[in-house]
């Protein structure tokens, strides 16, 4: 059996520098009532499953959390200005999806909404309520431009830049299994 020090991976240096800008990822709690200010002009959604402990992203093909049979639920991501105008992500439900759907129906635009979020009867697991109105004060067009939430995503999962898929998802003890592609023998990645 091997010896536990050579089981970690240690360096004296991280394998990637480029970290680039980093933003706090926010969910509605259940006494929140800030107000935050959507900088986005859509959401960025996708399925997820939580596996493992946590939440990762539900991939096209081959989903290791499909094969356990994990259900999947949408979440959606928005860049947002927080009430002391820190540039902010955050996470949203369906139910608040509909909200600003209808909004941006109303006003051509999510873009330059004050959104409070709530959650009903004030628990953790309670649907979340969206009331959004038109930011006052500041025109829309002097707001900054909305910042981009994929790569905080990326971070939060490690998706790693070889196999585009999140570590959790990466090669499993023994390895993938192999198939045989133009006569040569090749791992299933």
């Amino acid at each position: 059996m091997a010896d536990a020090r050579e089981m970690i991976n240690w360096s004296s240096r991280p394998a990637n520098l480029k970290t680039g800008a980093s933003y706090p990822l926010i969910r509605c709690k259940p006494d929140d009532r800030r107000r935050w200010v959507i900088l986005s002009r859509e959401i960025v959604g996708l399925d997820t499953h939580y596996w493992k402990g946590r939440t990762v992203p539900h991939v096209k093909q081959d989903c290791p959390a499909c094969a356990d049979k994990r259900p999947f639920r949408w979440y959606g991501f928005l860049a947002c200005l927080s009430p002391g105008w820190t540039k902010v992500v955050h996470e949203i439900t369906p139910s608040v999806c509909e909200a600003l759907e209808i909004y941006a129906k109303d006003h051509g635009t999510i873009r330059g909404s004050v959104i409070e979020m709530r959650r009903t009867r004030g628990k953790v697991n309670g649907r979340i309520i969206a009331t959004l109105k038109p930011i006052e004060g500041v025109p829309v067009e002097q707001l900054p431009e909305p910042h981009d939430v994929i790569p905080l995503l990326f971070r939060l999962w490690e998706v790693q830049e070889h196999t585009q898929l999140p570590k959790i998802y990466s090669k499993p003890p023994g390895g993938f299994p192999r198939i045989v592609k133009n006569g040569k023998e090749e791992e299933a990645a």
